[in-house]
């Protein structure tokens, strides 16, 4: 294995780089010690990190990124092997396309990308990781990307989004995704109840809403991915994943805050809203966790805007600590249609009988009226 590219930032705490296979077998849950040399070649900072790409194969590299201590400084970098597995078989590599970007706030750019498969059998998709590079083609930056469909059939496309920070100055974008061949289908144990409403608020900023169903006998994550196009241009993916697992048999609602760049095509005058469609995908899993109800009460709420602000207290009133409490809350109108919904996190970790504050900040439809509307309350935490 050797080092191919790479960069050390300038205060010389973080180092990115690339590493290829040059012998052995290809791996995978490949760990890397990374050490940080002087111009003397002696050693000021070593850590142990994951490639942060989950095989390393012939013809491919993996990527790095290591964390040094603070006050490390150095202008080399040495990299060995600390552990790896042999790569399963029969792992490919997914072909990706950058579609468009939007920058977000400060040097952060979004990136709507497409990942097709253009194998002979179904594969899942092994995470999917953007690294921008200089105009010298050493690594700068990187996010790891949300894929929104959990598996890809041949000559299946599906879209993706990253958000990147750091992204200024970028010159080339290089995306990495492996895939292995997927198991025996599953029935679908997580539903979406219907289509994603797409709403506009009173300034013209997009948003969904929508309901999932856990139609199973244990807890289930989701991820819910809406893709806006008119035709075949793609335009803007938006993204939510259930923070805490979705209970057995528990229907509840979901908010899509957020499409990146809509409004900015909106406002070019480059779209024309009445053709845009939306088409959604679901990925789902085992939450590997209980879900227990908590008790909540809300304890005032204003209007700001076109942003409805809920404030509120959850309780856990159960005998053992739970983590990632939250509070789910849906808005609906008096004929029983969804206007707005939301989750907001109450804490990481409530013990028994502790009880926490929330703020749920929800959008609220131009030309909605909310004194008709009616709102339910829900909080939940995961019990391991």
């Amino acid at each position: 294995m050797r080092l191919t590219r790479w960069q050390i930032d300038p205060g010389g705490s973080e180092a990115l780089g690339f590493v290829a296979l040059e012998g052995g077998p290809e791996s995978s849950d490949l760990f890397l010690e990374v050490t940080l040399l002087d111009d003397r070649d002696q050693a000021t900072a070593s850590v142990r990190v994951p490639a942060l790409t989950p095989y390393l194969l012939r013809n491919s590299e993996a990527f790095f990124a290591a964390r040094f201590p603070e006050g490390s400084a150095g202008s080399v970098l040495e990299v060995r092997v600390a552990s790896r597995r042999a790569a399963p078989p029969d792992v490919e590599t997914l072909d990706a396309t950058i579609v468009s970007s939007t920058w977000l706030t400060g040097e952060s750019l979004s990136l709507l990308g497409r990942l097709g498969h253009s194998g002979r059998r179904p594969l899942v998709p092994s995470g999917l990781l953007v690294v921008g590079l200089n105009d010298q083609g050493d690594p700068k930056t990187f996010a790891e990307g949300t894929l929104a469909a959990s598996t890809l059939r041949p000559g299946d496309s599906a879209p993706f989004r990253a958000d990147v920070p750091d992204a200024a100055d970028v010159e080339e974008w290089l995306v990495i995704s492996q895939g292995v061949p997927a198991p025996s289908a599953q029935p679908p144990r997580v539903r979406l109840d219907g289509d994603v409403a797409i709403r506009r608020d009173a300034q013209g900023r997009w948003f969904g809403v929508g309901s999932l169903t856990n139609t199973s006998d244990t807890a289930r994550w989701a991820r819910v991915s809406v893709l806006l196009k008119v035709e075949d241009r793609w335009l803007s993916l938006g993204l939510f994943e259930t923070p805490v697992g979705l209970p057995p048999g528990a229907r509840l609602p979901f908010l899509i805050e957020g499409f990146p760049g809509i409004e900015h095509l909106q406002a070019e005058g480059g779209l024309d809203e009445d053709s845009v469609r939306a088409t959604s995908f679901l990925s789902e899993g085992d939450a590997a966790v209980v879900i227990r109800s908590l008790e909540a009460e809300l304890t005032g709420y204003e209007v700001i805007g076109s942003r409805l602000y809920l404030r509120g207290l959850a309780r856990n009133s159960g005998t053992s600590t739970v983590d990632s409490a939250a509070v789910v809350i849906s808005v609906t109108s008096s004929e029983g249609d969804l206007l707005t919904a939301g989750w907001a996190p109450v804490s990481d970790s409530l013990a028994s009988g502790e009880q926490a504050d929330f703020l749920a900040i929800l959008p609220i439809p131009a030309g909605v009226d909310l004194s008709l509307a009616e709102l339910d309350l829900r909080s939940l935490g995961a019990e391991d």
